[in-house]
């Protein structure tokens, strides 16, 4: 079963990337504290993990989503295949 693995897989590479915006916003705040002029670069960082949540959110969702669809697919049941045994005009239907 593969459902569960392709979720992981999304929060981890979203969690990786956000946690990596938020070291650097850290970093950022720290320069700023320290006089120098950050806050174009900090707001730039903050809509960045904004977007990155956002996006996560939409692909668990969809995932999600995903998921319900394939466990309410239906199943063949069976299948059957009808052909004709004769023609009236051309005698016996050929074998093929």
């Amino acid at each position: 079963m593969r459902k569960r693995p392709r979720r992981d897989d999304a929060e981890r590479y979203f969690g990786v990337r956000i946690e990596e915006r938020q070291a650097r916003l850290l970093q950022y705040r720290e320069r700023l504290d320290e006089g120098e002029d950050m806050e174009i670069a900090i707001r730039g960082v903050e809509s960045e993990i904004r977007n990155l949540e956002q996006e996560r959110e939409r692909t668990l969702q969809q995932l999600k989503e995903d998921e319900v669809i394939l466990e309410e697919a239906p199943e063949l049941l069976n299948v059957a295949v009808v052909l004709p045994l004769e023609d009236a005009e051309h005698g016996p239907a050929p074998i093929a």
